[in-house]
């Protein structure tokens, strides 16, 4: 996942969460990081989108309209009503959608793609596919939600016309979005009409400049150390950005640091700028200058759980366990499905000595993991560690019962 595109994703997204009333739900957002062009929610209303999708988008009202469309179809509960009405739901295959996300929610991003890619039929349940009637009716919550919080309206329409036609002029393979989504011609009419009559007279208009620096991003990190190629000589500050990015793909990591620094100049309070230039300076091994980057990018966006998670990271790497376990124990309460955060605080308790907390840490981290042989092991070590009656020794024992409950629900 990406710290900065989620955050883009979320802030586009805000404004028809809070129409829809959705903005107390804290809907999460996933990035994954491949060239097709899909997006959809699933029974945990959380909302993936494939980078493909906003390479090909060319305005951020297209995005936005997918984002609302899918909210729309949390909004309108249809993932739960499609579970409880359709006969033919098939449980194996919704089972293999779900270890998929959670492969990737725990960290194992190849794996959970490879499990959703596997279950393609998973993914069509999940985004309701072919089920015209809901589809019609996400659209409507979308279009008015857009039009009662003063959006752009006309960028999903725009996205799904282009889509059809690339499918019909150029494209042997029907783009994902369109397989899941079917776009009909009753919604398109429907569409027209609703925005010819309701047409916001002055919409707030979208940063089509930050959604160039997304593109450039998501691009650069796809092409990797040919993104230098690509943006090569850049034309804007996007095109320095995603070149800076192929550098440092390229290892040359002077030119990528000059760039970076140079857009710093200009834009000194750009935490992802920081992000980029810290992870720059630890790929080369410079850890300590690469912590003091992770904690100005931090510092700049301290809400922001992915790039605290680095800042946590760098703290281990530079071995500031004391200083880096706060941050862990704060990420643990509120991203209890990341396994890197375990595996993080098994090593900094580790260092410091603390054998008992370390194995039960690590053994935390197995079990998010499924393995658990390797849980096996950990537990067993922590119970000989662990002081009765301590903090660490009822943790232990509530994951037991979480992990024998786990194992009795398969």
């Amino acid at each position: 996942m990406d710290a900065e595109t989620i955050d883009y994703l979320q802030e586009l997204a805000l404004p028809i969460e809070k129409t829809l009333g959705l903005e107390d739900k804290h809907i999460p957002y996933y990035l994954i990081q491949r060239n097709e062009i899909n997006a959809f929610v699933n029974q945990k209303n959380e909302l993936y989108m494939f980078t493909g999708l906003i390479e090909k988008a060319e305005t951020p009202s297209e995005v936005l309209g997918v984002l609302a469309h899918e909210l729309g179809h949390i909004s309108g509960k249809h993932i739960f009503k499609t579970i409880h009405s359709r006969k033919d739901f098939n449980l194996p295959v919704a089972a293999g959608m779900l270890l998929g996300i959670g492969a990737l929610a725990a960290g194992s991003a190849d794996a959970g793609i490879a499990v959703i890619s596997g279950t393609h039929a998973g993914i069509q349940t999940a985004a309701l596919s072919y089920n015209r009637a809901f589809e019609q009716q996400a659209d409507q919550i979308a279009l008015e939600a857009l039009h009662k919080s003063n959006m752009p309206m006309q960028g999903f329409t725009d996205f799904m016309q282009k889509l059809s036609k690339d499918q019909a002029l150029y494209s042997r393979d029907m783009p994902q979005y369109l397989l899941t989504h079917p776009y009909s011609s009753s919604r398109t009419e429907f569409a027209k009409s609703f925005i010819q009559e309701n047409t916001n007279t002055a919409p707030l208009q979208l940063n089509q400049d930050r959604f160039e620096f997304i593109q450039a991003k998501i691009k650069a990190y796809r092409l990797k150390k040919e993104a230098v190629v690509y943006f090569f000589p850049p034309k804007n500050k996007a095109q320095r950005y995603g070149l800076a990015i192929g550098y440092a793909f390229a290892a040359e990591k002077e030119k990528a640091l000059n760039i970076v620094n140079d857009l710093l100049s200009t834009d000194a309070n750009n935490p992802y700028l920081y992000e980029l230039k810290a992870l720059i300076l630890e790929d080369h091994g410079h850890l300590q200058q690469a912590l003091t980057a992770f904690e100005k990018a931090h510092h700049l966006k301290p809400e922001n759980q992915l790039l605290r998670l680095q800042y946590a990271e760098s703290l281990v790497q530079n071995e500031k366990y004391m200083q880096a376990i706060p941050q862990l124990l704060r990420l643990r309460q509120e991203q209890q499905r990341w396994s890197h955060v375990p595996h993080l605080l098994g090593i900094a308790y580790g260092k410091m000595g603390d054998l008992g907390n370390s194995h039960l840490y690590l053994a935390e981290e197995s079990l998010l993991k499924g393995d658990r042989k390797n849980y096996a092991f950990h537990i067993q070590m922590a119970k000989d560690k662990v002081t009765e009656q301590t903090p660490a020794w009822h943790r232990l024992k509530l994951l037991q019962e979480s992990a024998d409950a786990s194992k009795k629900s398969k």
